[in-house]
């Protein structure tokens, strides 16, 4: 493709992923957000992985407006490690903190390198949930938690997906 022909296609692109229409009458128009969190190194004081620190809860997405949720899970990139491998973690939001991934252990292999998340536990590279259309609705810009409810994670990485779509104009889901 040539340089023009590859600007033109980029433009369209963008502007289609882009298009939220002003009215009422809004075409949910799908997307997915990436959000590639930090390593968890909860042995520092007030660091991503502190269970007691300022960065539990660590905020994945910001959510502006009114957004509608089709899919959610993570990828575990680097296994990941808890104190006494007894930790746990959950993600939803403020007053809901399990809502998109209910209460998951961290105990020795139980969320190893490739692993992927959906529920309360993970699979081996696949989990047929993640796919499986229901649809939650966040309201009134309720960012997305990651929340430690036991124990300190001292190692390991989790890269968190969400499909979602603005359910009004000026929503919108970006990663934190």
């Amino acid at each position: 493709m040539s340089n023009f022909a590859s600007s033109i296609a980029e433009a369209v692109s963008e502007r289609l992923l882009n298009q939220v229409p002003a009215s009422g009458n809004n075409i949910l128009t799908w997307r997915i957000a990436k959000k590639a969190a930090s390593a968890y190194t909860g042995g520092t004081v007030n660091s991503h992985g502190d269970h007691d620190g300022t960065g539990d809860p660590y905020t994945l997405f910001k959510v502006d407006g009114n957004v509608v949720i089709r899919g959610f899970w993570g990828v575990v990139n680097t296994a990941v490690v808890s104190d006494s491998n007894t930790g746990t973690l959950e993600v939803g939001v403020t007053g809901n903190t399990a809502k998109l991934i209910a209460q998951t252990t961290a105990g020795s292999g139980t969320l190893a390198q490739g692993d992927v998340i959906t529920d309360a536990g993970a699979e081996t590279g696949i989990d047929v949930e993640a796919s499986s259309g229901a649809l939650l609705f966040v309201a009134r810009g309720a960012d997305i938690i990651e929340t430690l409810a036991t124990n300190n994670f001292t190692a390991g990485q989790i890269d968190w997906f969400c499909i979602w779509a603005p359910a009004e104009p000026g929503a919108a889901l970006t990663p934190a």
